[in-house]
């Protein structure tokens, strides 16, 4: 059969498909999406699994923002999902790397996975419910072994490398804008790219410190003028959008980076720790916000506090829910509150989906709120870390630890600044799991999955910028 003849039927496929699609939505939108996520899926086929995982990222950290202004549909805020996953496709078709290298995240992902239907096997639902939470959830370690099954080429892999160094520059540059045009009285409009997200000035930050450990590590011991000129303005941008829940998770990062990196890092890094400190304890206005919240805590008022105790007083009253969780996104994880309407806009492309609200989910909120007295992230009821434990139970947060150690352990093995860098994101996403939804927010999960792909593929490079 020739080229052009494959082609066609290839087009007459594809032409096929979105008739049926278009069929489906007006009779069924939930298997209308699934066939979406097939023909995505399907599309996988013509290119690299770079490629798709350069889509992916600029899609998690643009089109929100682009949806914002009206430029783009509502629907591809949520792109980055299957098209994360068509990369990890792409990656088994082409296998140019060695399938044993993504060997151990891929069993652990497996295992996700089975957790994930295991749960909603005895909390049955929607069958799209394990889809979404297991997508959501998995999507930065489907990116990281879709690099691992076909590494990028180097002309590839420096577009990759050039394209995160723009996306953070552009968080920077949009961020000045939004302070000049809002003030730093309207902290929650500094957002960056991500224009219109709800947690989009916290998210933003958090890509932006990543771009400023990547920097540090990249310039170990070869600092000048410049470097500290863009130093502190990527630190200025967590400052003045008010990204406490960042700023709070900095230390873990900063100490991280700075052991991995040498004595000289180390120094940097533990003053990149200490001023996050000094403006969560010292500084107006972010210190007053900071110490009431922790002696709010400290007296028992605290949302996160009671919340752990309702889903332990939940899964501990019954042993297959303590053992395999009340069902993949029903308790606090940021799936289960993207089907209520205490995150589900009206206007949301997920409403056609017709999930039914996680109920859990509202109480606890409810119940939160009332104890600790606030609506602020730090005192909801949104945890992606107790989500996993409320979802899923004891096997699926095993599934899940292991999935990240799996991760983990081979970048502690190396000691270029990407791998330094992906090592230090991995500590400040396992901090920022428990405070609110980060497991499960794609600009920074995927931005992170990115770094530690392209760490994992690499040889032992000092710089990678």
């Amino acid at each position: 059969m020739t080229q052009r003849s494959t082609s066609g039927l290839f087009l007459l496929f594809a032409l096929s498909l979105v008739l049926v699609i278009g069929v489906e939505t007006a009779a069924n939108p939930q298997v209308a999406f699934v066939l979406v996520v097939c023909m995505v899926g399907a599309l996988a086929l013509a290119a690299p699994a770079g490629a798709w995982v350069l889509a992916a990222v600029v899609a998690a950290l643009t089109f929100k923002g682009l949806v914002t202004l009206g430029l783009l549909p509502g629907i591809a805020a949520y792109l980055d999902i299957p098209i994360a996953w068509g990369a990890l496709l792409a990656g088994f078709l082409a296998r140019s790397g060695s399938a044993g290298r993504a060997g151990a995240q891929l069993r652990w992902l497996g295992l996700l996975a089975a957790a994930v239907f295991l749960a909603w096997a005895f909390h049955p639902s929607e069958v799209l419910r394990p889809l979404l939470y297991l997508a959501l959830l998995g999507e930065p370690f489907a990116i990281v072994c879709a690099l691992l099954l076909d590494p990028p080429s180097p002309r590839l892999r420096q577009f990759l490398v050039r394209s995160l160094v723009a996306l953070v520059a552009a968080q920077v540059v949009l961020s000045a804008w939004q302070v000049r045009r809002f003030g730093l009285g309207s902290p929650d409009k500094i957002q960056g790219t991500l224009w219109g997200a709800g947690a989009g000035a916290h998210v933003m930050s958090a890509a932006v410190v990543l771009g400023c450990l990547w920097l540090l590590a990249s310039r170990r011991g070869r600092l000048n003028e410049w470097v500290l000129v863009a130093v502190a303005a990527l630190v200025a941008v967590p400052i003045v959008a008010d990204a406490k829940q960042v700023l709070f998770a900095l230390p873990a990062a900063a100490l991280v980076a700075g052991w991995r990196s040498g004595r000289y890092a180390l120094v940097l890094n533990v003053g990149l720790m200490l001023s996050a400190l000094a403006l969560l304890i010292v500084f107006d206005p972010v210190s007053k916000d900071a110490i009431y919240r922790l002696q709010e805590a400290r007296s028992g008022n605290n949302g996160k506090e009671q919340t752990a105790k309702i889903i332990w007083h939940r899964l501990d009253s019954n042993p297959a829910s303590l053992a395999f969780g009340e069902g993949p996104a029903e308790t606090v994880s940021r799936a289960a509150f993207l089907t209520t309407p205490l995150q589900l806009q009206s206007d949301s492309p997920l409403r056609s989906l017709g999930l039914r609200p996680a109920t859990l989910a509202v109480e606890v909120q409810t119940q939160a709120t009332q104890v600790s007295g606030g609506r602020t992230s730090f005192n909801s009821g949104v945890s992606s870390m107790l989500g996993v434990f409320g979802d899923l139970g004891l096997f699926g947060a095993v599934a899940y630890l292991g999935l990240l150690v799996s991760v983990i352990r081979p970048l502690w093995r190396r000691r270029s600044a990407l791998a330094v860098t992906a090592t230090a994101g991995w500590a400040m996403f396992a901090v920022l799991g428990f405070v609110y939804d980060w497991w499960e927010q794609p600009p920074f999960t995927v931005f992170l999955g990115v770094l530690t792909g392209l760490a994992l593929t690499t040889g032992n490079e000092q710089h990678d910028t």
